[in-house]
């Protein structure tokens, strides 16, 4: 702008001095002599005085460039945050629905939390089994999975193998007081689980979770009631008084029941939300 400027002046200037040397004597009627060339001479030096004092920025204005520099390393960082997303997104593979439990199963809500919180595991990654029958060992499991339970020392029991996929497992819920055995050196880790047996080791775990024991309950009411074996029957008042556990219907408790892997899956469900 301001070599424009001194440009533009100075062709004023020589246009002036041309004028001048042409007719430098010229008057008006009046007899005045003409007055521009020294007007436009003056307004000439004015302005090329009022030019040089102004302060005009001649390099870019102050900060663009930080600014610049500041918004492409905003642009990087969001550039690197999608990438991680999607790296995260690809190192993270998609969970499939178990085929045989069906969105209008009624366990296929409880079942399929519990998968994605790594508590149960399916027979396969598609398959569940949730009509099977459910073993000791694999409700042992469920229990410290959710429990995040440990094993301190080796197991107790002889029919519970050190490198039984259920050792562990065994071991950390009897360290931790939530199983006893069949006696002291028996667990019968692959005998199917009963109603009662389940509604004890439920209890035990309650227990553990909360630090400190349940309070008597008065009597479950069951038209079998009186087939609760008597070492399950405080048990089972308190489970079903605390809702880990109901009855199966028609005001069956059904202690002697075996439990399938979708029952057990419910009542960890329970435990979970307690």
């Amino acid at each position: 702008m301001k070599s424009k400027l001194k440009s533009l002046l100075a062709s004023l200037v020589a246009l002036c001095m041309v004028f001048m040397f042409v007719s430098p004597n010229m008057t008006y009627a009046d007899g005045e002599t003409d007055q521009t060339s020294a007007v436009v001479e003056d307004t000439a030096v004015e302005v090329t005085d009022e030019i040089e004092d102004e302060d005009v920025p001649t390099g870019p204005v102050e900060g663009t460039e930080e600014d610049a520099e500041d918004k492409e390393g905003d642009e990087e960082d969001i550039e690197e945050d999608e990438e991680d997303t999607e790296e995260d997104a690809e190192d993270t593979p998609e969970k499939k629905l178990f085929t045989d439990v069906p969105e209008n199963h009624w366990a296929f809500n409880v079942i399929h939390e519990l998968r994605d919180k790594n508590i149960v595991k399916g027979m396969s990654d598609t398959q569940f089994a949730p009509a099977n029958q459910m073993t000791r060992a694999e409700f042992v499991t469920l229990l410290v999975n959710t429990l995040e339970l440990t094993a301190e020392g080796p197991s107790i029991f002889e029919d519970v193998s050190a490198d039984a996929w259920y050792g562990k497992t065994v071991q950390a819920a009897f360290e931790a007081g939530i199983v006893k055995g069949m006696s002291e050196t028996k667990f019968a880790p692959n005998k199917n689980i009963t109603r009662e047996e389940m509604a004890t080791m439920i209890l035990q775990a309650y227990e553990v979770k909360k630090g400190e024991k349940v309070e008597e309950a008065s009597e479950a009411v069951f038209a079998d009631g009186e087939q609760i074996s008597t070492w399950a029957k405080n048990n089972v008042n308190k489970v079903v008084a605390v809702g880990l556990m109901r009855g199966r219907g028609q005001d069956q408790f059904a202690p002697k029941g075996i439990t399938n892997r979708a029952e057990g899956a419910q009542v960890i469900f329970n435990l979970l939300n307690q």
